[in-house]
Parts: structure tokens; C-alpha cells; sequence
């Protein structure tokens, strides 16, 4: 019953199911007013033919036990087959004139004392019912002597049957149209819906300036582009602070990082430092470099969210760019097996430093959470007007729930990850840029002790179809 849940099938059948309603009382109604309108006429009729058998009845209520043919009055012409009946006091048939054979006069006279509490000093009307037939009766007594007229209600069961085929076939249709109605209104009741859907859509981090039209909407639409609108008010005002702080704090650690870095180096080249100084130096001017990486780090991650990263378009020699990436990766951590498979002449279109900066981070990434002993192999390869860069290490499979955060910033899966000395940011500002660059880059495979990231890019040209392959 899944499409139950859509609001047109909704609306499509309850009005549907409100025409059925309407349609069927409505044929009951009618066909109850009709059939009391004919009976009432077929009563006008029987009662217009007994006041035809006024002599008759005068002359039977005189003497009803002394009946002959040729004493008894002339009846009056028929234009319609009606019965006669006359019964005595004790419910002897007197009288019988055009009685079919398949009416019982003994039944007609149990239905008539069925009724004999009503008062028959005027008219009784009553229906009788024998085999498959109804029949109108009118009754009256006269000086104990019981009059009755009799007629089939075959035209009231024509009519009858007439209505109920033409309620059925105009059923269906009836149906049909308010379903297909009720469809119809359901998608135009939609469509402001829809397109605040679609233009909810479109609102990105760098349009959150944009606002909902209020003109031309139903009040309660309207009511739900201003909740909206507040809710982009607010959310704008947020995300601009959040990114001033980031692109701040990042500007004013830059300078003390920087002052600190060159104290340090210098320390590092004074003839008098001891050895234990000059390790403790060297682990500071690490941990500098780290600091710096990630202020700048966060300084780019602000600028992407604010649309205003600085991106350079040009072509790039992405093979090349590998390469030179490649040949220091090995000075890392030589104990790892290292192998690449870089097909030549891959030309881009980007900003060389932040493909640079993303290559760098995948690189590294590999490098920083392999196992001991293990491998990592980097492969560049093409495919029509697309190249495809993938970098595969050993690694130990991360779990679904926390590969699915991998690209968040600050998020480290392990704890083993959060103790590699990485900041946390290196995957999210890759998939930044990648996504500045109309790139896409993911987990391509987290299975069997491999873990391997995918990017993938429009190449603009090939300068060589032969691939370079290489072990160390």
C-alpha cells in the first residue's frame, strides 16, 4: 500500500470514495421516491377502477350468497389486467374475475386478515407477494363483504430495473472522474509545494542569501515560505559567523606560528645548542609545521564554504604533478612496498596548488594509516574524456558507520587514526577541493585489509597513450 502514502492518491480516493457515497444515497433517495411515486399512481388507478365497480359491489353487499351470471351487473371495461376478488365474512371467494393461475385466492385472504387491524371502512393498499410476482392490492369491505382489486407492478419493476442499470453504468464513470478529478486537484494543490522543494534544493552554501516568493501562493503555502525564509535568516547568520571564526582564528595563528617557526629553526643553527635542545627543537618544529597545515587547512575550508576559495583554472600536467608527488612519498616510510602505475601525459583543468594540496592528502593518508609491512599502490588512468586517480594502502577495513563519516572534519574512525598525528582534515578539505573542481572523489573499497580512495575528472587532453609502471 505504498502508494497510499503519496497526498494525490490520498485525495484521488477519497474523492472517489466521497462520489461513491453521494451516488449511492442518491440512488437510494431516487429510487425510493420513484418507486412510492408509482405506487402511489398504480393506487390512483386501482382506486379509479373500484369506484367503476360501485354497482357491482351495491349489488353483492345486498345479497352476496345469491350470485348468478345473469343477476349480476356488467362489469366495466379493462384497459389494464386487474383481478377481481370477493370474499364472505369467513373468507369464502364469492367472486373471481380475470384471476390468473398462478395467484392463490387462499393467500390473498391471509394477507388481507395480515391487515385486518387497519381500519378497512375506506381504502387499504397492501403488496402481495406469489411466486416470483408482487402485486398492488386495494381492499375495502363493504356490509362484511371484501372487495379486491388487484394489478402486477410489472412497470414498477421495469422502472426499478432501469434505474438500478442506469446507476451502474453512470457508477464507474462517476468514479473515474472524481478519482482523475481528485488526481488533478492533488497535483495543483502540489505544485507550489514542489517548487519550494525544488528551490529549497537549489540552496547551497552560497546561496543562502536567496529567499522564497511569497506572491501568487495560497495563504497556508505562504505561511510555510516564511518559515522558511526566517529559518535561511538564521542559518545565514550562523554559517557566516562560523566561517568568520574559522578564517579568523586561521589568519591569527598564521603570524605566531610563523614567529615561533623562525625562533626555532634559528635555535636550530646556533653552534651552542646541545643535542637534547636540538631534538626537543625538532620535535617543536614539527609540531609547528602541523599547526601551520592546519591553520591553512581551515582557512581553505572557510573559503569553500563561502564560495570564495581561490581556484586558478589552467591546464595541469596531472602526471606529472604525481610524479613529483611520488618520488619523496617513499622517504616516509621505507618499510612499506610502494607501486604506482601512472599513465603519462594526463592533462586537467584546475588550480595547480590545490590539486596539488588534495594529492598531497591522499598520499599521506595512505602512508600515515597503513599496517607494518604493507603496501600502497597509486594508479593513473583514463577513459575517454575521463581520468581516474586511485590510491590503495593496506589497512585495517573501516567499520560502514564510520566509513560514512570519513570525509567530516575533524572525524577520525579510530582510535588508532586519532593518534596518527593527523588533524582530521586532510580527507574533508580533498573532497572540498574535488568538489571546487567538479571532481568526485570517494571509498572505492574497504574490504579484505584494503582501503582505497577514488578521484575522478574530466581530462581536457591526452599528450600519450603509453602508461609508466613502477616498483619500489
Amino acid at each position: 500500500m505504498r502508494w497510499l502514502q503519496s497526498f494525490r492518491a490520498r485525495v484521488a480516493l477519497f474523492s472517489a470514495l466521497l462520489i461513491l457515497l453521494i451516488v449511492a444515497g442518491l440512488a437510494l433517495t431516487l429510487r425510493f421516491m420513484m418507486r412510492e411515486l408509482l405506487t402511489d399512481s398504480l393506487d390512483q388507478q386501482l382506486a379509479a377502477r373500484a369506484e367503476g365497480y360501485m354497482p357491482i359491489r351495491d349489488f353483492l353487499s345486498a345479497d352476496p350468497y345469491q350470485i348468478s351470471e345473469a343477476r349480476l351487473p356488467q362489469m366495466p371495461p379493462f384497459d389494464v389486467p386487474i383481478t377481481f376478488l370477493v370474499y364472505g365474512e369467513d373468507g369464502e371467494l364469492l367472486l373471481q374475475r380475470r384471476l390468473p393461475l398462478h395467484i392463490n385466492p387462499a393467500l390473498v385472504w391471509e394477507e388481507i386478515q395480515n391487515e385486518s387491524k387497519a381500519d378497512f371502512s375506506g381504502f387499504r393498499y397492501f403488496d402481495f407477494s406469489a411466486d416470483s410476482h408482487v402485486w398492488r392490492c386495494a381492499a375495502t369491505q363493504q356490509n362484511g363483504i371484501m372487495f379486491v382489486w388487484a394489478r402486477r407492478q410489472y412497470g414498477v419493476r421495469i422502472a426499478m430495473a432501469k434505474l438500478d442499470r442506469a446507476f451502474l453504468f453512470l457508477l464507474p464513470i462517476a468514479l473515474l472522474t472524481a478519482g482523475a478529478g481528485g488526481w488533478e486537484i492533488g497535483r495543483r494543490t502540489l505544485r507550489p509545494v514542489k517548487a519550494l522543494a525544488q528551490r529549497m534544493r537549489e540552496i547551497d552554501a552560497d546561496g543562502l542569501d536567496r529567499r522564497l516568493d511569497e506572491a501568487g501562493v495560497t495563504s497556508e503555502i505562504r505561511e510555510l515560505i516564511r518559515n522558511h525564509n526566517r529559518m535561511l535568516d538564521r542559518l545565514e547568520k550562523q554559517f557566516h559567523q562560523a566561517s568568520r571564526f574559522s578564517a579568523d582564528a586561521a589568519h591569527e595563528l598564521n603570524t605566531p606560528l610563523t614567529v615561533m617557526q623562525s625562533e626555532v629553526e634559528a635555535h636550530l643553527r646556533s653552534e651552542d645548542a646541545s643535542s637534547t635542545d636540538l631534538r626537543f627543537c625538532e620535535s617543536m618544529l614539527e609540531e609547528i609545521m602541523r599547526l601551520k597545515s592546519m591553520a591553512q587547512k581551515l582557512l581553505l575550508l572557510a573559503q569553500y564554504d563561502t564560495g570564495q576559495m581561490p581556484i586558478t583554472r589552467k591546464k595541469v600536467d596531472l602526471s606529472a604533478l604525481i610524479e613529483d608527488l611520488w618520488e619523496d612519498i617513499p622517504l616516509i616510510n621505507p618499510e612499506l612496498e610502494f607501486e604506482a602505475h601512472i599513465a603519462p601525459g594526463v592533462i586537467v583543468l584546475g588550480d595547480f596548488d590545490l590539486l596539488r594540496l588534495l594529492a598531497q592528502n591522499l598520499l599521506v593518508n595512505a602512508i600515515r594509516y597503513n599496517c607494518r609491512d604493507g603496501w600502497m599502490r597509486v594508479t593513473l588512468s583514463f577513459s575517454g574524456e575521463q581520468m581516474e586517480l586511485t590510491i590503495a594502502n593496506t589497512a585495517s577495513p573501516i567499520p560502514a558507520d564510520q566509513a560514512a563519516r570519513l570525509f567530516d572534519r575533524f572525524y577520525r574512525a579510530d582510535a588508532a587514526r586519532a593518534n596518527s598525528g593527523g588533524s582530521g582534515l586532510g580527507l574533508s578539505l580533498a573532497r572540498e577541493i574535488a568538489e571546487a573542481h567538479q571532481a568526485d572523489l570517494a571509498l572505492c573499497r574497504n574490504d579484505g585489509d584494503v582501503v582505497a580512495f577514488r578521484l575522478r575528472m574530466a581530462c581536457q587532453q591526452i599528450l600519450s597513450t603509453d602508461s609508466l609502471g613502477r616498483k619500489q
